[in-house]
């Protein structure tokens, strides 16, 4: 029988009793005479409530207040709705957050004695708030359960198992256990798809707990990892293996915990209001956020750009009424300087309202409607507002999407400008289409991170207050979000210089000095900080790359700008896209930025020095089984070509003893329009003497262009290729914005082709060319592994008995990685290895043209094979007419 005695006010000023049902807590309850709102304060509550002849409503204040009143509305239970009925007061320690209880069936009158006690009989039903008032947050919050403190935190031993039956650590997920609520999260999507727990042998993990060394800045940690154990192993124990995450599905976990008084500081439950709509709650701690920056940070732009700076086309204009017409503006004749805001968003398959040649005067004149504007807009409007930003920038409304004046094309070459300009860009992070919205409710336990109290037993923890948070915050909870597995919104989130992400549960905040989120809002400890302080520092780097008078000149400390563009392309690639005419333009805005840099030309995803390495790129995993006929555009020797995650090779390689040339016996390059043909990279000379005079020029010429970009604060006016006077700097500003496009989509080519059978390994399951049997050698010939860019078909000849060709080689002596000198090439030829690569073809329709199918590495070759290899499809070298093989052309 559910008992709870219910004092009236004159006696309920003891301590504060608490009982959980399902998500409400009841505080030592008070009951007022005849209707009459009774009031009941102490030290750490405050409860008001009222009651009538059918019902009664109990509000609760949060625990943490210390005193507070909170006021709520007489109100018939049969009519109520949600929070909107009740209101709150300030207190004089801030806002306190109330809680309801309401009770469906009348309350029975059972005075006993003078007290005036009551019972409420057990035949009343406690509803969850959740189900009376869905906008309310839950008092439930992230724990530690009993099993993992004992167990784990407080066993004092570095190694243990984890739950013996999926019954316990169901019980402590729901429980809100922080590391049991992630576990038993996965273990059911498991058996959802393959019935896991049918037959499952418990339990299911292993723990490890260690203390990680603190690093110079860094936060004092404990690392605490749970790792799957391997199935049908009963010996595991004694051996004591570890599992891996292939094992059979469950993936490794790491949670860290760091002192509270390292986090700089942490929300509490009051602060974690019902939505992350700022209006609601959330509003100071983006509002410190933002101030921080603008007052503190160094490498982020002021609020207040410096006259002149760029500004967007159009932007819409966000005065007037709240719901009001929204009006989209011409920024250059209205004198308008900004600052502005951006969106990213993904546009999904629901149509929604867009500029064009027909609506373009009415939207300019008296506005778009509000209720036309999708759930997207109007909240990214909402938060520009909250911001007291009086413009925004929205793609599909400040670029003429369709008619005779459409600018996407004229607008799409300046996207790296439009988001790197913007004050703030504002991402719906949680939305997959225009009708999502930015707002999301949510609980505490999804925002707090699990606090624990050392009990000063362990040396490890001591009598401290931790906090405990998951390895993959940042890459769960906002990288794996649906906008940032669109294409477009890649390089938006790299370019601009602080934005605001909207995701599931909580805000994140991103600029070129902090990532934060409202777990963690001072800023993300190193120990999780890893992919998010690349983005930083290239964001960063990128922002610096625009400015007037910038030199490009690497410092000592910084990262390799080659190493960021091959980390650029695989993330980039490993998102979405609407359209495949987009491949390449959607990476656009970084690519002119690196190019910028590197001081290279650019075209087609390829720089224009050693080409020959560049095209040695190749699909993270093989899964397609035909070429996106969408992408048939792009060549086949461009990554742009295929679909899916692509890993780019290093540039600067060692020496070379042979790369593939073109037909006039020059380096290899692309061909764009109105470009010059590349300058030649020189080749390594022969002589010391020669290097060291041609290294003397290379830093002379350095030095005379960066004092000339230093004086000028840009390129030199240069001659067009007509040679008809000079460009301006306007014309060649706006020129070098727009992508590069190729004269030629084919590369000519000179050099070694050869036809090999390709198979695959039983053992191994990697591809692999057997010529080397040809070549008379054994498994000490060397291996030539292949990366096809689609699966092979069992039976075809072409794929069966594939063209190749060689693009780079290296010489090296047997059991020495550096390259040999030429000078000690009279060696012993059995000392030497040839390591490459090279490329799988197909014939084109053209004689002579061929198409890439995939990328070969070549490993430890022997002489003899080089020599082999050294042999066109032809015969030999000399009847092609040239000791560097056979012409032919790249498609």
């Amino acid at each position: 029988m559910l008992a709870t005695r219910v004092s009236n006010f004159a006696s309920s000023t003891s301590g504060v009793q608490s009982k959980i049902f399902d998500t409400a807590v009841v505080f030592n309850l008070a009951l007022g005479n005849g209707g009459a709102a009774a009031q009941c304060f102490n030290a750490d509550s405050v409860t008001c409530l009222w009651t009538d002849d059918f019902y009664l409503v109990i509000s609760v204040c949060h625990p943490g207040v210390k005193a507070g009143l909170s006021w709520l509305e007489k109100m018939n239970a049969l009519s109520f709705n949600g929070w909107s009925k009740s209101r709150r007061r300030k207190s004089s320690q801030g806002y306190e957050s109330a809680y309801l209880l309401v009770f469906t069936e009348k309350i029975s009158n059972q005075a006993t004695g003078s007290a005036g006690c009551y019972q409420i009989p057990a035949s009343i039903a406690v509803r969850p708030i959740a189900s009376l008032c869905p906008n309310m947050p839950s008092t439930a919050v992230a724990t530690i359960c009993d099993i993992c403190k004992t167990s784990i935190l407080e066993s004092g031993r570095s190694w243990g198992f984890h739950q013996n039956s999926f019954e316990s650590l169901k019980k402590a997920a729901e429980g809100r256990c922080t590391f049991c609520y992630s576990l038993a999260k996965e273990v059911k999507e498991l058996d959802k798809h393959i019935g896991f727990l049918v037959g499952a042998k418990w339990p299911l993990h292993r723990w490890s707990i260690r203390s990680l060394a603190r690093a110079r800045e860094g936060k004092e940690a404990v690392a605490v990892t749970f790792r799957p154990i391997p199935h049908g192993d009963d010996q595991w124990r004694d051996r004591k293996q570890e599992a891996s995450a292939a094992d059979f599905g469950l993936s490794e976990r790491i949670f860290y915990l760091f002192p509270e008084r390292e986090l700089g500081y942490v929300l509490n439950e009051g602060d974690i209001g019902p939505s992350t709509n700022p209006r609601i709650s959330g509003r100071t701690q983006i509002k410190k956020w933002i101030k921080n920056c603008d007052k503190n940070h160094k490498h982020c732009p002021a609020r207040d750009r410096p006259s002149g700076s760029f500004v967007p086309t159009r932007l819409l204009a966000l005065g007037g009424v709240r719901k009001g017409p929204i009006r989209v503006v011409e920024t250059a004749p209205n004198g308008i300087k900004g600052p502005y805001a951006s969106l990213s968003h993904c546009w999904g398959l629901i149509p929604f309202v867009q500029l064009t040649t027909e609506n373009r005067k009415q939207f300019m004149e008296e506005g778009i409607p509000w209720d036309e504007l999708p759930k997207n807009f109007q909240e990214a409007i909402e938060i520009a507002r909250f911001l007291e930003i009086e413009y925004i920038w929205i793609d599909s409304l400040c670029i003429i999407q369709k008619g005779t004046d459409g600018d996407f094309n004229k607008q799409a070459p300046l996207m790296h400008k439009i988001y790197r300009n913007s004050y703030c860009n504002i991402a719906a992070a949680d939305s997959s289409d225009s009708t999502g919205g930015l707002f999301r409710n949510r609980e505490a336990y999804h925002v707090l991170p699990a606090r624990y109290q050392g009990e000063g037993q362990s040396p490890m923890f001591r009598n401290e207050v931790w906090r405990i948070v998951s390895e993959d915050l940042w890459n769960c909870q906002l990288l794996q979000t649906p906008i940032y597995k669109r294409g477009w919104v890649f390089q938006e989130r790299m370019l601009a210089p602080r934005i605001l992400h909207f995701a599931k549960h909580q805000i994140f905040w991103d600029c070129a000095e902090v990532s934060a989120c409202e777990t963690l809002p001072s800023g993300l400890p190193q120990a999780l900080d890893g992919a998010a302080a690349s983005d930083r520092h290239w964001r960063g780097r990128l922002q610096e790359s625009g400015s007037p008078g910038y030199v490009p000149v690497a410092g000592a400390n910084d990262d390799s700008i080659e190493h960021f563009w091959k980390s650029a392309v695989e993330r980039y690639t490993s998102c979405n896209l609407t359209s495949g005419n987009d491949k390449l333009v959607a990476i656009w805005g970084i690519a002119k930025l690196v190019r910028d840099i590197l001081g290279e030309e650019y075209g087609a995803g390829f720089w224009e020095k050693y080409l020959e390495e560049q095209l040695a790129w190749r699909v993270a995993e093989c899964e397609l089984n035909e070429r996106p006929a969408e992408l048939s555009r792009n060549p086949s020797w461009s990554w742009a070509s295929m679909k899916g995650a692509i890993r780019l090779p290093d540039r600067v390689q060692v020496r070379r003893c042979y790369v593939v040339k073109d037909h006039q016996n020059h380096p290899i390059s692309v061909q764009l329009v109105g470009r010059r043909r590349a300058k030649p990279h020189r080749e390594t000379s022969e002589e010391w003497r020669e290097e060291l005079a041609a290294m003397s020029n290379d830093i002379r010429s350095l030095e005379v262009t960066h004092r000339d970009v230093s004086e000028k604060g840009q390129d030199k006016p240069k001659a067009t290729d007509k040679g008809q006077g000079k460009e301006t700097d306007k014309e060649q500003s706006t020129d070098r914005d727009k992508e590069p496009e190729l004269q030629n989509t084919s590369i000519p080519m000179q050099g070694y082709i050869g036809r090999a059978r390709l198979r695959r390994n039983k053992t191994t399951r990697r591809w692999m060319l057997e010529f080397l049997k040809n070549a008379g050698g054994d498994h000490g010939d060397g291996v030539a592994e292949v990366f096809p860019d689609v699966k092979p078909k069992e039976g075809d000849a072409d794929d069966e008995n594939s063209y190749f060709a060689v693009l780079a080689m290296s010489e090296t002596h047997a059991g020495n990685e550096m390259p040999s000198l030429r000078g000690l090439r009279n060696s012993d030829q059995e000392d030497i290895r040839y390591s490459g690569v090279g490329i799988m073809l197909k014939p084109s329709e053209q004689e002579h043209h061929f198409k890439r199918t995939g990328l070969i590495q070549f490993h430890e070759l022997s002489a003899r094979v080089w020599e082999q290899l050294q042999a066109t499809s032809g015969g030999s070298p000399a009847e092609n007419g040239t000791v560097n093989g056979l012409k032919f052309w790249l498609d």
